[in-house]
């Protein structure tokens, strides 16, 4: 954090699909969220820009890129506990936008999202 109010990170994560269908996805992202209040119960806007990836993109996955660039705005809320540390939840959308190798005229592809996590 460069002040009260702003973050700014860096983060790699990856998520999968509980089906055979679809391949792995790897992300790298810069991470930034603005806590809207001084409390430690505050509301947080927050944006995530970076690229993804998917393995095992060739085949029958119903996947219809093999990289793009995200961009994820979000709404949340946080919840600083008193050891120093937080609790978040957020909803936002991840929009997928292909580049490179596609098989999609779609110039983007939302993906709603839900997230819970634990700041330290």
């Amino acid at each position: 954090m460069f002040d009260r109010h702003n973050y700014l990170g860096v983060g790699v994560g990856g998520f999968i699909f509980p089906n055979s269908s679809h391949p792995t996805f790897m992300n790298a992202f810069l991470d930034y969220h603005n806590y809207l209040s001084k409390k430690a119960s505050t509301p947080v806007l927050g944006l995530k820009a970076g690229g993804s990836h998917s393995f095992n993109y060739e085949g029958l996955s119903g996947v219809k890129f093999k990289n793009a660039v995200v961009i994820e705005p979000s709404l949340g809320w946080s919840w600083g506990l008193k050891s120093g540390n937080g609790l978040t939840l957020g909803l936002g959308a991840a929009l997928y936008m292909p580049v490179g190798e596609s098989r999609t005229d779609k110039k983007v592809l939302p993906m709603p999202k839900l997230s819970f996590g634990f700041e330290f």
